[in-house]
């Protein structure tokens, strides 16, 4: 499990290397780095001091910070509560993964098109909403129940499909609903860039794109948090998980 890391790192630096070598930045302006520090920071707090008068553009950056963050704890959470109820292993959580990955690269490309077909606040309606019905219908799952009403016994062999991993229908429903999250994520977070490119003010563009990143990294420990206190008081992983509603919800009221 350790060398996993190792080779994430190797893998982003050799990938990384087209990107610092064969794409084209802007010409240098000559600026210093501390007067180019200094001219941004200055730049930045007075878009701040005049968020007021953009209160469409303010008022989505707010929503997606919520939504976001109740987004990107339903990622870092979801593995852990599913090795913690289905009881998974090193090997089923890097199978678990792998499958999230490839499907949230669907994601991506479902998100563009559900921006061209429908307007990005749409789309990201969309993502959300679809987001919330799937963590709940996926919180109903655990190794003897299915979607909260159907009790499951295991069979005799416990290997209903005769796969390596995953081997109860509770398990395999649940890498169904969860993938459809990843879709539904990914998806938010290409339609949430093309958003605030399309209401921010051209002549603010760089501000904007700035607020908008750091009002998600400064609170992205809220939705993280809110699992884990009521995890600790409920002394349940599900209580935990139904936490990121708290955020998912009013960021789809403020869209």
């Amino acid at each position: 499990a350790r060398i996993a890391g190792p080779i994430a790192a190797v893998y982003m630096t050799i990938f990384l290397f087209p990107l610092l070598l064969f794409t084209p930045d802007r010409a240098k302006t000559g600026v210093t780095l501390g007067a180019a520090v200094r001219q941004g920071m200055r730049r930045l707090a007075a878009t701040i001091r005049a968020l007021p008068k953009y209160r469409n553009t303010s008022t989505y950056i707010i929503a997606r910070a919520l939504y976001n963050d109740g987004k990107t704890a339903t990622l870092i959470n979801g593995g852990i509560y599913a090795a913690g109820t289905f009881k998974w292993g090193v090997l089923e959580m890097l199978c678990y993964g792998v499958t999230l990955s490839v499907f949230a690269t669907l994601g991506g490309i479902l998100g563009g098109w559900m921006d061209d077909t429908f307007g990005s606040r749409n789309a990201i309606l969309m993502s959300i909403g679809a987001t919330t019905i799937i963590l709940i219908a996926s919180l109903g799952m655990d190794p003897n129940t299915i979607l909260y009403v159907i009790h499951y016994v295991p069979p005799a062999d416990e290997n209903v499909l005769g796969l390596p991993f995953f081997k109860t229908w509770p398990e395999i429903i649940y890498i169904a609903i969860v993938t459809m999250i990843a879709i539904s994520i990914t998806a938010a977070y290409a339609n949430s860039r093309t958003m605030l490119a399309r209401i921010a003010p051209p002549e603010k563009m760089t501000e904007f794109f700035g607020i908008y990143a750091l009002s998600g990294n400064s609170i992205t420990w809220l939705a993280t948090g809110a699992v884990s206190l009521f995890t600790w008081i409920f002394a349940s992983q599900r209580a935990g998980m139904f936490s990121i509603l708290l955020f998912l919800i009013p960021g789809f009221i403020l869209m």
